[in-house]
């Protein structure tokens, strides 16, 4: 019966969701920025999925976890003069973690076409200050270096996947997908460290951010990226200790990948 009404609850969602990109005009120039190919892990798992969007935490999430002093004018008038750039449907609420860009269905062998969302009400929204690009820092233990500090930007995390990046739909709602260069056996440690590992980060100008060390590496990640305005790809390289046991994430910058392929970590 749960599973039942977690069904509804989805189909529903990705309804109301395709009906959202249905009204919007089509785009100039080519349907889509880029292509994922879909596959499941060996084992058991979650459900298949069916449908996929470039995804970003519910601003209203974010908040309920982490409170935020007010931002300043500058990150506004950032955010104001970029918001007019975009020209592709912007963001659909989906569920109360998710706010998500185009929904695709997958094809029958895997591939989906995804676009990237344009800077919209729901996307300034979730902004913060470059200060603050990776999610729940300690700014004091992991002080981060910009060269620009009125650039805003979508935070981010990483968590064996990688936030923003692309949404998963299947059976039990929306799902933060693993993005990888190539398709995974497993998800040890030693397996991610060795994979190249994709992510997005949208910025409302160029700006380059940088911080490591101790304190960096005790929250689990360190940073060096050279953003430009728009939405960036990154790479998030899985750092292991001594013991091959996870030691922190590393954020860099990134060319689009030639290849993508997304996968749901089971009961993540």
């Amino acid at each position: 019966m749960r599973e039942n009404a977690r069904t509804t609850i989805l189909l529903g969602a990705l309804a109301v969701a395709l009906a959202a990109c249905a009204d919007q005009p089509p785009p100039a120039g080519p349907t889509h920025d880029f292509e994922v190919s879909y596959y499941q892990l060996p084992g058991p798992g979650n459900p298949p999925a069916v449908a996929a969007a470039v995804g970003v935490l519910n601003p209203d999430n974010v908040a309920a976890v982490t409170t935020y002093p007010e931002r300043d004018a500058s990150l506004d008038a950032s955010v104001s003069a970029s918001r007019h750039a975009g020209h592709l449907p912007g963001l659909t609420e989906v569920s109360p973690a998710w706010l998500v860009g185009p929904v695709a269905v997958i094809a029958e062998d895997g591939t989906v076409e995804l676009s990237l969302p344009e800077l919209d009400a729901d996307l300034e929204a979730v902004l913060e200050p470059v200060s603050r690009l990776l999610w729940d820092n300690d700014a004091l233990a992991c002080p981060l270096t910009v060269s620009d500090p009125s650039v805003g930007v979508t935070q981010a995390l990483f968590q064996s996947v990688a936030v923003p990046g692309v949404v998963l739909f299947n059976g039990f709602g929306a799902f933060a997908a693993t993005l990888s260069g190539a398709p995974l056996p497993d998800t040890a440690d030693t397996t991610l460290a060795a994979a190249d590992l994709y992510g997005l980060v949208y910025a409302t100008g160029p700006v380059d951010v940088s911080a490591s060390g101790p304190g960096c590496e005790a929250q689990g990640h360190t940073v060096d990226v050279s953003l430009e305005a728009g939405w960036n790809w990154v790479r998030w390289e899985v750092v292991l200790d001594a013991m091959d046991d996870f030691s922190h994430a590393h954020l860099t910058s990134t060319d689009p990948p030639q290849e993508l392929w997304a996968t749901l970590i089971p009961f993540i």
